[in-house]
């Protein structure tokens, strides 16, 4: 079944990697389809951090861009979807910050860097990051993320580096 003109691919969902993380007792979970940029076929990503109980920290994202858009090559990396600055006043006290997307295949680790000097480690495989961090612990505006390869360490802006919905 299809939601709002767009086709389900249950083919396609079928070979979809998905990332899962286990960090202590939460779990990321980061599923991008990456379509071909169009209405009828766009790039669908969803990402969610959830306690395993007893914990009101939870969270999920999701982006959908229905235009052409370059997946990265070699060590480059592109932000899909999360948070990059402090969210309005009002919002739950305490909350997870996430941020995802996709690197090329030569990335083989990707940290987000705090403007308070916390690294937070993102989980990778198959092209696709996600990381989170509890929002007691800073605040994502002005982060950079340091994209590791083979050829060694890139810091990288992730506001020049992300999709841009007009």
């Amino acid at each position: 079944m299809g939601i709002e003109g767009v086709p389900s691919r249950p083919g396609a969902a079928a070979k979809r990697e998905v990332l899962i993380d286990r960090r202590g007792s939460f779990t990321l979970c980061v599923d991008i389809s990456l379509g071909s940029g169009t209405a009828t076929d766009p790039l669908i990503a969803l990402s969610g951090v959830k306690p395993d109980a007893g914990n009101d920290l939870n969270g999920t994202w999701t982006t959908v861009y229905d235009k052409p858009f370059t997946r990265p090559r070699g060590g480059d990396v592109l932000v899909v979807g999360g948070s990059l600055q402090t969210p309005p006043p009002g919002g739950p006290e305490l909350h997870p910050f996430q941020v995802y997307g996709l690197s090329g295949p030569a990335v083989t680790g990707v940290d987000v860097v705090l403007t308070n000097g916390l690294r937070v480690t993102a989980s990778l495989r198959d092209g696709i990051w996600g990381a989170w961090w509890p929002s007691d612990k800073g605040d994502p505006t002005g982060c950079r993320l340091q994209v590791r390869t083979a050829a060694g360490l890139a810091t990288v802006d992730p506001y020049a580096n992300r999709i841009v919905f007009d």
